[in-house]
């Protein structure tokens, strides 16, 4: 197991979660930029994830964040600095949208090496003893959290599927069809019907087997050790530093940017 792997999974997802909510208040580009590369940094020197796999899974929330940035550069107020068409791109726009933007990275790396690094079981375990979630959350989280971790999965079946079906779509050089506008609508209303089905399917299994009917057991505790504290601590005091420079330098800016 890698050094993340082996923290308690409640402490990765409480920092996580503590990040998101300090960047809430937070309208400046600056800001998250440095949170952004500490955070990816941290990943990579962990050796969790690999950088190729670590973009490809930035993409989604990189098309996320740059719908933000457009949508706040061509219709928030203030001094207009470019021109697009019957558009005006305003200097506000800009830095509100680009700090939404970067927040969504920041969110989306920390996302990711947490789902990268906890083992379902452990999660479990661990939302029982140190969140105290009754078993029936627990395992309702667990399982929502295996349907999210398998939908990659489950885009490439449903992807070869359809190259099978179709053979005379245009392929990629690897033989898989190329990915249309059309067959990305056909694939992600395929995902989605798959996901709810496979969501009732455990509903209903979890329903027939008791769950939370009476006081449960416990295999494998996982207790929270100095490695966790130590990796909560350091985590939480480089997001106040961030913060604090911020501050001082002048470039932190809060929800008075919306109105500036």
């Amino acid at each position: 197991m890698t050094p993340l792997e082996r923290l308690n999974p409640t402490v990765k997802l409480a920092v996580v979660t503590a990040v998101s909510v300090a960047l809430l208040p937070v309208f400046d580009p600056w800001t998250p930029t440095a949170l952004y590369v500490f955070a990816l940094a941290g990943l990579l020197a962990a050796r969790q994830v690999r950088s190729r796999a670590l973009l490809g899974a930035q993409v989604p929330f990189a098309l996320f964040g740059l719908g933000t940035f457009t949508v706040n550069a061509l219709t928030r107020g203030g001094s207009v600095v470019a021109e697009a068409g019957p558009f005006e791109v305003t200097d506000d726009g800009l830095s509100v949208g680009a700090a939404l933007a970067v927040r969504t990275l920041v969110v989306g790396v920390c996302v990711v090496g947490f789902v990268a690094s906890t083992d379902p079981a452990r999660l479990l375990t661990s939302l029982q003893l140190q969140a105290r979630l009754p078993p029936r959350v627990a395992f309702a989280v667990v399982a929502g959290y295996r349907v999210l971790d398998e939908l990659p999965e489950q885009w490439t079946t449903i992807l070869r599927a359809h190259a099978v079906r179709h053979p005379s779509a245009r392929r990629r050089r690897d033989g898989g069809p190329r990915l249309t506008p059309a067959l990305a609508a056909r694939a992600a209303l395929t995902l989605l019907v798959v996901a709810l089905r496979r969501g009732e399917r455990l509903a209903i299994t979890m329903e027939s087997r008791g769950l939370g009917a009476g006081p449960r057991t416990t295999w494998r505790p996982t207790p929270v050790r100095r490695a966790d504290v130590a990796f909560a601590v350091g985590a939480l005091a480089c997001l106040a530093a961030v913060l604090a420079v911020s501050a001082w330098t002048g470039r932190l800016a809060g929800p008075g940017a919306l109105t500036g």
